[in-house]
């Protein structure tokens, strides 16, 4: 398994390298003297069609360009598929052959049995999967999880037509101690029903080995298909809670996309939170990794704007409680994506200049993080901030003015997430071993940063 890593690493180590080349030597676009002329990219030669429930064993041919080799699969709107992609290529009559042969029905849960230690080695595989056609990739996969270099996609297609699928190695090389055959292998998933409208906020359900099969985070994962009808900025929160451990949502666009994905892990609740890119029908996937039979309920929140709310007042003494929901304020990605960083809640603290003050915000619901400073025009201007000073994923500052003022405490998540929390302010030091004070701060004056 470390011999695995190490590949991999050296394989994302080959890319990193290749980009730092081009940058370091000049080309004669950038004033070089004496760079030889740009060569047409190599492109890759046609897809050759495969057929549902067929294996095609071939060898990478790396010897000029991009290694990578193309093929066509027709699906159905609504078909399930796995593609599994091995190297070296199983034997077949002593050598791989490219003859089309039947695929084996593969378990949904990849062979983890070592391989002899004298075995040859393949390449680091990678997969991708898009629409003939189109640029966007659908699916993509350098691992499917058994401690090998072998991939796997689990997909359904969400319309009829040609979808491509793509072979290369990963860092697109193949080094010279690896054999550059493979095996590419599709197999027919049994028919998914078509996915029901989520009605209302609130659905119910289970999943077991008789649930159709996806894929969360690499792995395979049983799941149930519901639809929902969207628009562009809407704000959407669903919450899935399940009987066993590490539940998964994902929200999927028309196009086959995976828009936003959450899995609880070792937890029992996944969440996810995300702004509809655009308007139209998504499908929302409740999963559970595959091997689990479970119970579960989904609840469904939408929002399209935030609540406008002036700062909350908060004294010396007092404890406030608050919500952060999809309505609160929120930090939007300067990317201009409308997609949110965190939602905040702000208050206003009256200080005295030279007195100490702790103040902390405790959630059991998110990894809390707390701000000083002042609102601006520009947006929050930061002069202090604490993440996990507090127990667990709490916060907590200590504040030491060095002038009378108002400083506005901003109460927020540390990435998006949703949930209730606690302010509390006190006078004086937190408890001995805590964190220690933070710099004195001077609030801030008007007309000042």
């Amino acid at each position: 398994m470390q011999g695995v890593c190490l590949r991999k690493w050296a394989a994302l180590g080959t890319m990193v390298a290749a980009f730092a080349v081009s940058t370091v030597f000049p080309t004669a676009a950038h004033g070089a003297q004496d760079a030889a002329p740009a060569s047409a990219p190599v492109q890759p030669p046609p897809a050759r069609p495969i057929a549902m429930g067929q294996s095609i064993s071939s060898s990478i041919d790396a010897g000029q360009g991009r290694a990578v080799e193309d093929f066509l699969l027709r699906l159905e709107a609504n078909q399930g598929v796995i593609i599994d992609l091995v190297s070296p290529a199983p034997p077949s009559g002593g050598a791989p052959t490219t003859d089309a042969t039947p695929a084996r029905a593969p378990s949904s849960t990849p062979d983890t049995s070592p391989a002899p230690a004298d075995a040859p080695m393949g390449f680091d595989t990678h997969l991708e999967l898009r629409r003939l056609g189109a640029a966007a990739t659908l699916a993509t996969n350098d691992d499917r999880g058994d401690g090998t270099l072998n991939s796997r996609i689990i997909f359904t297609a969400p319309a009829a037509g040609d979808y491509v699928i793509r072979v290369t190695p990963l860092g697109d090389q193949i080094e010279e101690d690896e054999l550059s055959s493979f095996q590419l292998s599709v197999t027919a998933l049994p028919p998914a029903p078509a996915p029901r409208e989520f009605t209302g906020d609130r659905v119910e359900g289970s999943l077991d080995q008789n649930s159709p099969i996806s894929e969360s985070f690499g792995r395979p994962a049983r799941y149930d298909a519901y639809w929902i009808q969207g628009a562009a900025g809407e704000r959407i929160q669903i919450d899935m809670v399940s009987t066993g451990q590490g539940p998964g949502l994902q929200l999927v666009n028309e196009a086959a996309r995976v828009v936003a994905s959450n899995v609880g892990r070792n937890q029992t609740k996944a969440t996810l939170i995300t702004v509809l890119p655009e308007a139209g029908q998504y499908r929302v996937r409740a999963q559970t990794p595959d091997g689990q039979a479970v119970r579960y309920s989904l609840n469904l929140a939408r929002a399209t704007e935030s609540l406008a709310e002036e700062p909350g007042r908060i004294g010396i003494g007092e404890t406030a409680q608050g919500t952060l929901n999809l309505r609160s304020a929120a930090k939007l990605r300067a990317d201009g994506s409308g997609q949110i960083d965190y939602f905040y809640k702000l208050y206003a603290l009256d200080v005295q200049a030279g007195e100490t003050i702790t103040v902390s915000l405790d959630s059991a619901d998110f990894d809390a993080t707390l701000d000083a400073g002042r609102p601006t025009t520009l947006g929050f201007d930061t002069q202090i901030s604490d993440n996990n000073s507090g127990e667990g994923n709490n916060a907590r500052l200590v504040l030491q003015p060095l002038l009378s003022g108002t400083v506005h405490l901003r109460a927020r998540s540390s990435r998006i997430a949703a949930g209730s929390f606690t302010l509390s302010v006190v006078r004086g030091l937190p408890p001995r071993g805590a964190a220690e004070p933070a710099a004195p701060t001077r609030p801030p004056q008007p007309g000042t940063r």
